[in-house]
């Protein structure tokens, strides 16, 4: 009974920590049970013999290097030491909180490492895929610099090729801005921006235009500055009378951005 424990265990352990490695790596196979129950194996076998620290040592050194051979793909040197760090990284994370519960609580049930495996493998989960969509985001974010008279302000700007907005009256592109981007340059609370209260005339083109989607319709403050310069690295690129709009959509909080860029200055 104890054999058949030990074995269940560390197949659950296991398979957990191949699955959090595979997400990390972006990776799908059909092989995570089968390296799973390699180490499961392996776990089971190995306290049977009288083996002294060092073989033990490189058993399992052997063992995960196998493991990950089996469940990931690796293209190249650089990419399989680079794959086996991650994995033997959430080993450590994963048996440091089985490790953990142990020293609270004794034995663990199956029931116990079922449930603190699950956990850990959604704490992890969810931590990668934020980690993945910063990363993502971070990829099309670039700083931008609005300059109109004497003001100029910096902000961090987020390439969107969803956004296709032109102003009928100027034909220009437009990009987004946020109510705090907006109150930078020209001043003005939250509220009065959302109720319209602003004069319009006072600001170069400045005008209402219609905008309609899928979810929602409405009007939009529309108006142009002196230039707008995007950074693309070493490259700079400037566009003079660029077409500013003030939009109260939030897109800020998903793309970490407060300007959003037209899709034609990709």
């Amino acid at each position: 009974m104890y054999i058949e424990y030990v074995f269940l265990e560390n197949f659950i352990v296991d398979f957990f920590i191949i699955s959090c490695t595979a997400k990390v790596l972006n990776e799908k196979s059909s092989l995570y049970i089968l390296g799973a129950l390699l180490g499961s194996i392996v776990a089971v076998l190995c306290p049977l013999f009288t083996l002294d620290v060092l073989t033990s040592l490189v058993i399992k050194i052997f063992t995960s290097l196998m493991v990950c051979c089996l469940c990931f793909k690796m293209k190249s040197f650089k990419r399989g030491i680079f794959s086996y760090l991650i994995f033997m990284m959430t080993t450590f994370i994963f048996g440091g909180a089985t490790e953990l519960l142990k020293q609270s609580f004794g034995q663990l049930t199956i029931l116990m490492v079922l449930i603190s495996g699950f956990s850990v493998f959604v704490l992890l989960k969810t931590i990668i895929k934020f980690l993945n969509r910063k990363r993502v985001v971070d990829s099309f974010s670039t700083k931008v610099v609005i300059i109109d008279g004497s003001k100029k302000i910096e902000e961090v700007g987020y390439y969107d090729t969803g956004n296709l907005l032109y102003d009928p009256i100027t034909s220009k592109p437009i990009c987004l801005i946020t109510h705090e981007v907006f109150s930078r340059l020209y001043g003005g609370d939250l509220v009065s921006l959302f109720l319209k209260k602003v004069d319009e005339k006072s600001l170069k083109n400045g005008h209402y235009i219609s905008i309609n989607s899928a979810v929602k319709s409405g009007e939009i403050l529309v108006f142009c500055v002196d230039k707008l310069i995007i950074f693309d690295g070493n490259e700079e690129r400037e566009f003079n009378d660029a077409c500013l709009g003030l939009s109260f959509s939030g897109f800020e909080k998903a793309m970490h951005s407060k300007v959003l860029l037209h899709s034609s200055q990709i």
